[in-house]
């Protein structure tokens, strides 16, 4: 008698334990088929939500993938404007005066003045007495020499007294020679004798006026920018690669996992089965 009203006793507390299994049973799947019917009626929002976060995510990944080139960038763009250089503006910058000197051995002597540079060498020339030819024409040689880095004392000294002979000593090998041929000379011509003419150019560091640089020389700033920039950008990509575990690429493909858009048939088919089993739950 004890025996069996123990036993009835196991069995009444093992249908409650299952009905009340079954009843937490049934109210997960309630709540599941209530997310799964929610999540259907806004899956749009749902999916463009997800699609924001994992752009979002993209552009953090992309923007620590960047950070350090775009800070070297900024470096070295920040030295350059200090020194008054910015790429690809037109700076304000100095034109200094400019003087060209010309003087020869006969007496001549004329000077030209510009606010920009001539691009040219200082040099001189021995101008050849005419000779006659044997047809009629009139010849002579003109040698042409650089002036380098030779004092205009020591040009001012070749000049009052001319000598072939000393252009080389002082001036090394001529950059030119030309024979020079004519067959209307004048008397005065004839009868002129060989000369020196040379021209100098001098700048005045006191003396300038305020300019626009020239595009030439905007272009040539901006690419020397550039070419320093990506010099630069090796060393953070250096140290990246030894001591950086940061993948922009996979990062960008563990979120496109994470962030998967939904299904909408594949969630309609999930809640017809939920529903199914919840109701074959229900009637037994």
């Amino acid at each position: 008698m004890s025996n069996n009203h123990t036993n009835k006793q196991k069995d009444k507390k093992k249908r409650q334990a299952e009905r009340l299994a079954q009843k937490r049973i049934l109210e997960e799947m309630k709540k599941e088929i209530e997310r799964l019917e929610h999540l259907i009626k806004h899956v749009h929002r749902y999916n463009a939500e997800q699609a924001f976060l994992k752009n979002s995510e993209i552009a953090l990944a992309f923007i620590s993938k960047v950070a350090p080139y775009i800070v070297t960038a900024g470096i070295s763009f920040s030295t350059y404007a200090f020194v008054g250089a910015i790429p690809f503006v037109r700076n304000d910058t100095k034109a200094y005066l400019e003087t060209k000197k010309t003087i020869d051995s006969r007496g001549n002597i004329s000077y030209e003045e510009q606010y920009a540079e001539y691009n040219a060498n200082g040099e001189i020339s021995y101008y050849g007495k005419w000779m006659p030819k044997e047809d009629g024409l009139y010849s002579r040689e003109v040698k042409t020499y650089n002036i380098g880095a030779v004092t205009e004392k020591t040009i001012m000294g070749v000049i009052d007294a001319p000598d072939n002979a000393r252009l080389d000593d002082i001036f090394g090998e001529p950059k030119s020679t030309v024979i020079q041929t004519r067959n209307n000379l004048s008397e005065e011509e004839i009868n002129a004798d060989a000369y020196l003419e040379a021209t100098m150019y001098s700048q005045d560091d006191n003396e300038y006026i305020v300019v626009k640089e020239s595009v030439k020389d905007n272009i040539l700033l901006t690419i020397s920018w550039i070419v320093s920039t990506i010099a630069l950008e090796l060393i953070p990509r250096h140290i990246r690669k030894k001591y950086s575990h940061f993948n922009f690429e996979r990062r960008v493909m563990e979120l496109e996992k994470e962030y998967k858009p939904v299904d909408v048939d594949e969630l309609k088919r999930k809640l017809e089965i939920k529903q199914s089993n919840y109701e074959r739950l229900t009637r037994s």
